[in-house]
Formats: C-alpha cells, structure tokens, sequence
C-alpha cells in the first residue's frame, strides 16, 4: 500500500495551502514528528488539513508547531489523538468526528486559536491542559462520558464565558478552568463529587475592581480542595 513518508512531501516544489491525506493512508497512525523530520516540508506551510477516518490514531506531537496550520478537519474514523498532537498550531477552525473519537492526550490542542469546539458525545478521556491557553474559546460542552476533567485542561483560556458539565462528570482536576477570566457561567452535573484545588479561580474585572461570580452546585455531596469553596453557593 502506498504511505505518505517526510521525504515523499519534501520532494513536492511548492507548498500547498491545502493538504487532504488521502482514504487510502495506511498505516492506521500518524507517526510521531511525521511531518517535522523536515522543517520545510509542505506541510509546514498547509493551511487547512483533512484527516480522513482511515487514520485510527494520531501520535504525539504529529503536527506540532506547524504554525500555518489554520482549518483542520478530523473526520469520522479516527478514535485517537495523542498528546501534543496539534500544540502551538494556529487552528481557527477544528472540526472533530461526532462518534469514533475517544481519547484526546495532554496538550494535544493547546496554544491554538479557535472560538468554537464541538466535543464527541461519545469521548472518554480529556487530557492534561488538552485544550490550555485557547485564549478566543468562548464556550464548552463537557460529555458525560467523560468521567475526569485533569488538571488544568482548559487553563488560561481567557475568553471562556460558559461551561455545562453533563450529567456523568464526576471530577474536576487542578487548575481545570483556572484564570479563565470571562468566566460566568458553569452548570454543574448531579454526578459531580469532588473539585481540585484551584480548579476555577475567575476574575471579572470592572470599574469598582475583582468580581469573583458565584457558582451553584446542584448538592452538598461535593468535596472543595483549598480556598475555592468561598465562590461557591449551595442551592439546597
């Protein structure tokens, strides 16, 4: 079977602004640093990338640092995607498969740019600071079928306004939404029992100084590390 190797992308002349891995890639995974083993291979400079389903696993740190990296398309297929797969990009648009996705490792989207972010209802693991410092991500739906949210998955995401935990989260780790400053709103599951230390520490500055928003948990059966219980309201 024909496979798509650094040196095959390296002999093309000019960088393309448009990269489609073909259905027909095999192996099932993109290997670690495909792609970097070179500095100057197309990729480098491809703006929009499809990865059709036929790629089961995206290894560690396949694309990482391609900085012109601004439209990626994950489609329906691909179950993994391991850590620092996609970190320092400048993704504006991401699109992730609805169904076979399961796992997403630490850092794998971390430093990108994207406002909007659609998870997989049928998403098992979020890693640690998987999603760190997406500054313009506005809004998040967590899946029930993610039990634990690690330590500082959405850290530093300084427009992130909304938050709605699905019945099924049961853990909040370390630092998970620490400084995210816009941060307003966040519903909080049933199934939820314990917050790490740290894990919201928003600050919504105004005229009259910090405003630390309150936030409702749905019972009294939650365990609050640290200082972070004094921002919390019980609605019962």
């Amino acid at each position: 079977s024909p496979v798509l190797t650094a040196s095959a992308l390296a002999e093309i002349g000019m960088p393309p602004l448009k990269l489609r891995l073909p259905n027909w890639w095999k192996p099932a995974a993109l290997p670690t640093l495909l792609f970097l083993l070179l500095p100057m291979t197309p990729l480098s400079f491809s703006r929009k990338v499809v990865i059709p389903g036929s790629v089961k696993v995206i290894e560690k740190e396949a694309f990482a640092a391609c900085s012109h990296l601004e439209e990626l398309i994950i489609e329906e297929g691909v179950e993994r995607i391991e850590a620092e797969a996609f970190r320092d990009c400048r993704i504006v648009t991401l699109s992730l498969p609805r169904h076979s996705l399961k796992h997403i490792g630490d850092k794998a989207f971390g430093f990108n740019l994207f406002c909007k972010l659609e998870l997989p209802q049928e998403l098992e693991y979020l890693g640690t600071a998987c999603f760190r410092c997406n500054q313009y991500l506005e809004s998040i739906s967590v899946p029930g079928t993610v039990k634990y949210i690690r330590a500082s998955s959405f850290d530093s995401c300084s427009m992130l306004e909304t938050v709605v935990l699905q019945e099924g989260v049961v853990e909040i780790g370390k630092g998970a939404f620490s400084e995210c400053d816009r941060l307003a709103e966040i519903t909080f599951p049933s199934t939820l029992r314990k917050v790490g230390k740290d894990a919201v520490t928003p600050v919504n500055y105004t005229d009259d100084g910090e405003v630390y928003p309150e936030f409702l948990l749905p019972n009294r059966d939650v365990v609050i590390e640290d200082d972070w219980f004094k921002y919390v309201a019980d609605t019962n």
